[in-house]
C-alpha cells in the first residue's frame, strides 16, 4: 500500500504541480467558469427583447387587482393572459409558455379594501396573492421577483389617484409555492460534475495514453509494481486533485455566494465519490478501446460536451425532441447532477438516480477488465 502511495504522489507531482496546464483546468478553471456564470446570468440582463409572460387567474373578477394589471398591459416588457383555471394556467406554466402566475382569490378586493382603511391607523392587514414560478427556469425566477416587487409598490399609485389616499402604503403578503431560487446556488453542482467529469475524460487517460506511447507502462507488467497497482495510483493520484479542487470550489461557493452547508452532506458527498468512481471507469473504458492518444482527445471531447450540455447542466433539455432527448436519459451526469440539486432542495426531474450511472460503472468495468492488457500497452 505505500508504494501504491508514494507512486500517486508522484503521479500527482508530475501531472498537476509540473505541469500547470493541468492544475489550471482542473484547480481554477472550475472557479473561473463559476464566477462567469454567476455574473453574466444572476441578474437580469437589461435589454428591449425582455418579455415577461404573466399568466392571472381570478377565482372571482377583481375590480382592484384589474386595475393593477391595466398599468403592466401598457408596458411592452409584459405579456398579461388570463385564464378562468388555475390547472389550465399551471399546465402553461409547466411547459414554458408561461413565466409566472398569480392567483387572486375571491376576497382580494375586500381584504384590499380593508387593508387601504385600516394603513391610517396603527393596525396593518396583508393581502394574499399566490405566486407560482418554476426554480430551475431563470426567466421564471426573473418574473417572480419583477411582479413580486411590482405588487408590493403598484397599489401606492393607483390609490393616489383617488386623491383620498396619498402616500398609503400596504404590504401585500405574497405566498411562493417553491422554494427560493439563487443562481449561484443552482450552477453549482453543475460545476462539481463538470470537474468530476473532466478528470474522468482527460485527467485520467490522457496520463495512461501519455505513459502508454512511452512505452512506460510495458516496463511495469515486469516489475514488482504491477499493472493492478499502477491503474489504482493513477485513479488515487486523480482523487487527490478533484479533492484539493473541491475544496477550492466548496470554499468559494460557500464564502463567495453562501451556498447551504447541505453541500456537505455525507448524501452530496456520496454522489460526487459515485460520479468519481463512474467516470474514472468512462475514462480507463476509453482508453481500453482507443489506441491513439489523438483519437482519445476525439472521443473524450465528444463525450463531455454531449454530457455536459445533454445533461441539464446549464439549462432545461428535458423538454427536447425524442431525437435528442434518448441521450439525456442514458446520460449518467443527468441522474447524478438531478440528485445533487435534489439534495440541495431542488424539484427533481427523476425518479431513479441509480440504474443508468449503475449501468455504466458496470459496463466501464467489463470492458476494462477485458481489454485490460490494452490498457497497459500498446500493441
Amino acid at each position: 500500500m505505500k508504494k501504491i502511495l508514494r507512486f500517486s504522489l508522484y503521479l500527482f507531482l508530475n501531472d498537476y504541480i509540473r505541469d500547470f496546464s493541468g492544475s489550471f483546468w482542473i484547480f481554477f478553471f472550475p472557479l473561473i467558469l463559476y464566477l462567469i456564470l454567476t455574473s453574466i446570468f444572476g441578474g437580469i440582463a437589461e435589454g428591449e427583447n425582455v418579455t415577461f409572460r404573466i399568466g392571472v387567474v381570478y377565482e372571482e373578477k377583481s375590480t382592484a387587482f384589474e386595475k393593477m394589471v391595466s398599468h403592466l398591459k401598457g408596458e411592452k416588457v409584459f405579456d398579461i393572459r388570463e385564464y378562468r383555471k388555475v390547472d389550465e394556467a399551471l399546465k402553461q406554466l409547466k411547459e414554458s409558455k408561461l413565466d409566472v402566475v398569480i392567483f387572486v382569490d375571491k376576497n382580494f378586493d375586500s381584504s384590499f379594501t380593508k387593508a387601504i382603511l385600516l394603513a391610517k391607523t396603527k393596525m396593518k392587514l396583508t393581502v394574499p396573492i399566490d405566486i407560482y414560478y418554476v426554480p430551475e427556469r431563470t426567466e421564471s425566477s426573473m418574473a417572480k421577483d419583477v411582479v413580486k416587487s411590482i405588487l408590493k409598490t403598484i397599489e401606492v399609485e393607483i390609490w393616489r389617484s383617488f386623491g383620498n389616499f396619498k402616500n398609503v402604503k400596504v404590504e401585500s403578503s405574497v405566498e411562493e409555492k417553491t422554494k427560493k431560487f439563487n443562481m449561484a446556488h443552482y450552477y453549482f453542482p453543475a460545476i462539481v460534475m463538470m470537474t468530476i467529469m473532466s478528470i474522468g475524460f482527460f485527467s485520467i487517460p490522457y496520463s495512461i495514453a501519455e505513459k502508454r506511447e512511452r512505452k512506460s507502462t510495458r516496463r511495469l507488467l515486469v516489475s514488482p509494481f504491477g499493472s493492478g497497482e499502477f491503474i489504482l495510483s493513477v485513479i488515487l493520484n486523480n482523487f487527490l486533485a478533484l479533492l484539493i479542487s473541491l475544496t477550492l470550489l466548496f470554499s468559494m461557493g460557500m464564502l463567495l455566494y453562501r451556498v447551504p452547508k447541505v453541500i456537505l452532506s455525507s448524501q452530496f458527498i456520496l454522489q460526487i465519490i459515485l460520479g468519481m468512481l463512474i467516470y474514472s471507469m468512462i475514462g480507463l473504458m476509453i482508453v481500453s478501446l482507443v489506441k491513439r492518444t489523438s483519437t482519445i482527445s476525439i472521443i473524450s471531447n465528444s463525450l463531455f460536451q454531449a454530457m455536459m450540455f445533454l445533461g441539464n447542466f446549464y439549462f432545461n433539455v428535458l423538454n427536447m425532441s425524442w431525437g435528442i432527448r434518448w441521450f439525456v436519459y442514458i446520460n449518467p451526469a443527468t441522474y447524478i447532477l438531478d440528485k445533487l440539486r435534489g439534495t440541495m432542495g431542488y424539484n427533481s426531474y427523476l425518479s431513479n438516480h441509480l440504474l443508468v450511472p449503475f449501468a455504466w460503472l458496470v459496463l466501464s468495468i467489463l470492458i476494462v477488465t477485458l481489454n485490460f492488457k490494452k490498457v497497459m500497452e500498446v500493441e
